[in-house]
């Protein structure tokens, strides 16, 4: 696999020669892949957080899970091999989560996130993103007049219909106040002991896409009185971050265009996850404060959080220069494109193990990279999109898909796919203005 990616590796022969030392002692496809493209961006990734870092100052980063977990045992090995004074915690937490402990605040904000349209939603997944038991749930039925089956897939319309009646009846706001306070109580004991508090400007480090996951935690940390500056660390952006939020990006930015029309964030979240499930909240334990986590991620997730950690710290301690080159970007860019959008049928079966879910509370997965079929590759084109712009039913990654399947006049459904999205980023640019 690294024949495909050596020309553009080569540029940096320090990255090259580290790449292809760990790539030849892979043991399996999934980890070559991993040395071969992800890995070499998770390491210049990371070093160009710690170069940023040591520029603002900062003394303390906090690697969100599970999205940061690649990158936080990449920053501790190089700060190990070339001694750099930062201190890299890894902080539990995800969107449920941290939505759990804020919910009580009961503004726009709160119910937007918790009532968002996805893949699949249905009543039953949509309380379940705010923790509702079975009894919760059937209160809440009874009390706003729903009589259907809480597990059928709802369209739009229906679940319009759904989102107003729930958000404006008392039993559901009383029992999201109090699951929230019960949250929100847990999470600031954790903060404090994870000091966050006790410096003057920290830094955040996360894939990125939104900004929403600092946003919510810089508002939870204000309610706590925690006075601390935060700094976002991101891969990139795909839409503006809220306007209160201090951020980087290293990639891209919102405006990028051109890169997002190729570039897949679904497949990067699930390459650089972790191999342990998603952060529910926290508890007190004999210990202090321990995450809760949920069950495992599937078994494919799992072999690739394991492969792209341990194939970037292993380039990361082979590695000869510490000093970030700004050439980088360029090289790192180089090689997710050619991953993300011309991956070979190897490529994309391999990576086709991997399961995954677009909802906050994790109630569904699918593959990443699902046999594409010639009629649904059409409906992702411009001419079906622009009749049915909040078409959900697609692939999660396009390209993969796409390379995946037997279909014919790849580079047509393949060009086509990047003008379209291309395109609806023009116009989504042009109609928020």
């Amino acid at each position: 696999m690294i024949k495909k990616y050596s020309a553009v590796l080569k540029k940096c022969p320090d990255i090259y020669e580290a790449a292809k030392k760990v790539y030849d002692l892979c043991a399996n496809d999934t980890e070559r892949l991993c040395a071969a493209a992800f890995s070499p961006a998770a390491v210049m990734y990371t070093m160009w957080i710690l170069s940023k870092a040591e520029e603002k100052g900062i003394k303390r980063l906090y690697f969100l899970a599970r999205d940061g977990y690649t990158m936080y045992h990449t920053a501790l090995a190089l700060c190990r091999r070339f001694g750099i004074n930062i201190e890299c915690s890894y902080f539990y937490c995800s969107r449920y989560a941290l939505r759990m402990a804020a919910y009580r605040f009961l503004d726009d904000s709160a119910f937007d996130k918790l009532f968002l349209y996805s893949y699949k939603v249905s009543p039953y997944i949509m309380l379940k993103r705010a923790g509702f038991s079975k009894a919760d749930r059937q209160s809440v039925y009874v009390s706003i007049g729903f009589k259907g089956d809480e597990k059928a897939l709802m369209n739009r319309g229906e679940f319009a219909a759904f989102r107003e009646k729930a958000r404006t009846d008392e039993r559901f706001r009383a029992l999201l106040i109090s699951k929230s306070d019960s949250a929100y109580e847990c999470f600031e004991a954790y903060v404090k002991q994870e000091k966050i508090g006790f410096y003057d400007h920290v830094g955040i480090v996360d894939l990125g896409w939104t900004g929403s996951m600092q946003y919510t935690l810089s508002r939870l940390l204000y309610n706590m009185g925690v006075k601390t500056q935060v700094t976002g660390f991101y891969m990139g952006m795909l839409n503006a971050p809220p306007s209160e939020i201090s951020y980087e990006t290293w990639l891209f930015t919102e405006k990028s265009r051109r890169i997002k029309a190729w570039f897949s964030h679904n497949l990067v979240e699930c390459v650089f996850s972790a191999p342990h499930g998603q952060t529910m909240g926290y508890a007190r334990t004999g210990d202090g404060i321990s995450p809760v986590l949920a069950p495992d991620e599937p078994d494919g997730n799992t072999e690739f959080a394991r492969s792209a950690e341990h194939t970037a710290v292993s380039i990361a301690e082979n590695i000869k220069n510490k000093n970030f080159n700004e050439e980088y970007r360029k090289l790192a860019l180089s090689l997710l494109k050619e991953v993300m959008m011309y991956p070979d049928k190897q490529e994309a079966e391999v990576l086709g193990v991997i399961r995954f879910c677009d909802d906050v509370g994790e109630q569904y997965h699918k593959s990443i990279a699902e046999k594409g079929v010639s009629d649904k590759l059409k409906k992702e084109l411009i001419r079906h999109k622009l009749m049915n712009r909040d078409s959900t039913d697609g692939y999660y990654w396009y390209y993969g898909s796409l390379a995946a399947g037997d279909v014919r006049f790849k580079s047509y459904y393949r060009q086509g796919y990047r003008f379209t999205r291309y395109i609806l980023s023009c116009i989504s640019d042009l109609t928020s203005n």
